[in-house]
C-alpha cells in the first residue's frame, strides 16, 4: 500500500490498481450471510454488504464487501449512512447491465463497481479537514428532481406502470414505530412504515423501509417537515396485497431535506393532510 494515491470516482478506470477512493455514504443495504461449505475456496458462513459512495456532486459508486460474518458485520455497524470513509486496494469491476443482480444495485454515475475482499482491500474512517465537504453532499439530490413524477400521475396510471422505476418528491406525512417480524423461514427482521404525500392527490401513500440503517435514520424524519427525493421507487405486483402497488426496493435511492425550489410549494401543499383519513393504502 506504499503507492496508494486517491482517485476520484469519475477517475476510476478497469483494473487500476492501488486504489484510494474517499466519500461519504448515501445508501446501505442490510448484510447478508450464506452458508460457503460448499464453495471451492472458503468454508464457513460468508457475508456481503453493499453500500453506495459520493465523492462529488455528480459522482458515486457502489462498493460491496466480501468477508467473513465478523468482518462484514463489524463493518457495517461501524460505518452507515452519512460516515465519510476511504476505500483503500478496492478491485475495480465493470458493471455489467445483462447482469440480473444489477437491477437490486442502485444505478450509479460510475460504469464501475468497487469490491472489497476481506484481507486484501479495507474501509476506514476519513478524519481530515475535507471532511465537511464530503457531508454536505449527503443531503443534495444526485440527480435533477425534474425528473420526479406526480403521485396521482402514479396512482392513475399504476397499472400500465407495473415493473417500472419511477422518481418522486415527496413530503413524508406519517412515520410509524419500527416492528419487529418473524419470516416463515425464520428469519427476524425489522421494519418501518411511513406515508408520504406531494399535494397532486389527497391520497397519502405508504412505503416500508427494510434496510437498517434508513429504519434507524427514519426515526428523526419529522412529519410534514421531512422532504425526501425518492429515486428507482419501484412499482410492481404485490403478491400479499394482491394490488399493483409502489415501493422501496434494493435499487432504491432516498435523499433527505432537499433544498430544492421545487419543495416549498409542496410543503405548503400537504400541510392540510390529515393521515388519519387520507391514507389511499387499507395495509397501511
Amino acid at each position: 500500500m506504499s503507492f496508494l494515491y486517491r482517485q476520484e470516482i469519475k477517475s476510476l478506470q478497469d483494473g487500476m490498481p492501488n486504489t484510494f477512493v474517499i466519500g461519504v455514504i448515501i445508501n446501505s443495504t442490510n448484510v447478508r450471510t450464506f452458508d460457503a461449505t460448499q464453495a471451492r475456496f472458503s468454508n464457513g458462513e460468508r457475508s456481503v454488504w453493499t453500500f453506495t459512495l459520493r465523492d462529488s456532486e455528480e459522482d458515486f459508486i457502489n462498493v460491496t464487501v466480501w468477508g467473513g460474518t465478523e468482518f462484514v458485520k463489524k463493518l457495517s455497524t461501524t460505518f452507515n449512512i452519512g460516515s465519510v470513509v476511504e476505500v483503500i486496494s478496492a478491485k475495480i469491476v465493470k458493471r455489467n447491465p445483462n447482469d440480473r443482480n444489477e437491477q437490486f444495485s442502485p444505478s450509479t454515475s460510475s460504469p464501475f463497481t468497487l469490491i472489497v475482499n476481506e484481507g486484501t482491500a479495507l474501509v476506514q474512517n476519513h478524519d481530515a479537514p475535507t471532511r465537511k465537504g464530503y457531508e454536505d453532499l449527503l443531503t443534495r439530490p444526485v440527480k435533477s428532481v425534474t425528473s420526479a413524477k406526480s403521485l396521482k400521475t402514479i396512482l392513475d396510471n399504476i397499472e400500465a406502470l407495473c415493473d417500472r422505476f419511477v422518481d418522486l418528491l415527496v413530503v413524508v406525512t406519517f412515520i410509524a414505530d419500527a416492528r419487529h417480524i418473524m419470516t416463515r423461514d425464520g428469519r427476524a427482521l425489522t421494519c418501518r412504515s411511513f406515508e408520504i404525500a406531494d399535494g397532486s392527490t389527497d391520497n397519502t401513500v405508504s412505503l416500508m423501509l427494510w434496510d437498517k440503517d434508513w429504519i434507524e435514520r427514519s426515526a428523526l424524519w419529522e412529519p410534514k417537515k421531512t422532504m425526501l427525493f425518492l429515486i428507482d421507487a419501484r412499482i410492481a405486483f404485490d403478491e400479499y396485497k394482491k394490488k399493483t402497488t409502489l415501493s422501496i426496493s434494493r435499487r432504491t435511492l432516498i435523499t433527505e431535506c432537499l433544498n430544492v425550489p421545487q419543495a416549498v410549494d409542496i410543503m405548503t401543499a400537504v400541510q392540510h393532510y390529515d393521515p388519519d383519513s387520507v391514507c389511499s393504502d387499507p395495509f397501511a
